[in-house]
């Protein structure tokens, strides 16, 4: 049976190694459009343990699902809507459907009490306008969702910023990236709550072996925006058998790259 991952407990990530994580809020198909309520129910059925959330904030200060385009998060791809997420309020961006499918526009929330029904772990890309702070009300506004659902152990976020850590909740996992890397190596202290999250050509096998030794989890994303048009898979394929020979923990992947590994049905 599926449970809910604790990132924070050695023997539930020993269970669902490799920990799967579906990019852009689920697996992307027809009529289930990224950060819908369907892709997240069609990742929990092909057996992902955690989902990325692109998180917004709407002009009520609400927090939606939507990865945009831009800092200010363009709905015209998307839902064919000239403007940006922060224009409307949530109430709002609830009568607005993605492109050519019945899926609206949804609230952190609703998605919350879907993951934690779906046993989700959560991946939060939090996303803003460059520059701009994240606001004391909406990140204190998120900590209290992910508390109401439970789904503080099973959490780890993108977001540097250090408001996000003082607000954040204190079991969130915090990410080592490529220009962070050599100093996370060079330092002498433990990198238990936190975890390595890059694409495999950013690091060296030893490197990525030496932050698991330092208590780090170990993520390598497989995301098409980082390939060539002309692969066709060929180069993702040679990465995902890379990164299991490591061995990493997990990987965050496009759905398109599910077929690289037994555990996704």
């Amino acid at each position: 049976m599926h449970n809910l991952i604790n990132l924070h407990d050695a023997k539930s990530i020993a269970a669902h190694r490799p920990i799967m994580i579906a990019h852009r809020g689920g697996v992307v198909a027809a009529g289930a459009p990224e950060n819908s309520l369907r892709a997240l129910e069609l990742a929990a059925q092909q057996g992902y343990d955690m989902v990325e959330l692109d998180l917004r904030r709407a002009k009520d200060g609400v927090p939606v699902l939507l990865h945009g385009y831009g800092s200010r998060g363009s709905m015209w791809v998307d839902c064919g809507v000239a403007a940006n997420i922060e224009d409307f309020t949530s109430a709002e961006l609830a009568g607005i459907t993605y492109r050519g499918t019945d899926q609206s526009v949804v609230t952190f929330e609703a998605a919350l009490a879907l993951c934690r029904q779906l046993k989700l772990g959560i991946m939060l890309d939090i996303k803003t306008p460059d520059s701009a702070p994240l606001s004391t009300p909406y990140l204190a506004r998120i900590t209290a969702l992910l508390e109401q659902y439970e789904l503080t152990d099973a959490i780890m976020t993108l977001c540097t910023r250090p408001e996000a850590r003082q607000l954040l909740p204190s079991t969130t996992l915090w990410p080592i990236r490529a220009r962070t890397l050599q100093a996370a190596l060079d330092g002498e202290q433990s990198l238990h709550g936190h975890f390595w999250f890059d694409d495999p050509a950013s690091a060296t096998d030893e490197q990525i072996r030496q932050l698991s030794q330092r208590g780090a989890l170990t993520i390598a994303c497989l995301n098409s925006f980082r390939y060539p048009h002309h692969s066709f898979n060929t180069l993702e394929r040679v990465d995902a058998e890379r990164m299991k020979a490591v061995p990493v923990d997990g990987f965050q992947i496009d759905s398109q790259y599910g077929e690289f590994f037994e555990k996704l049905a």
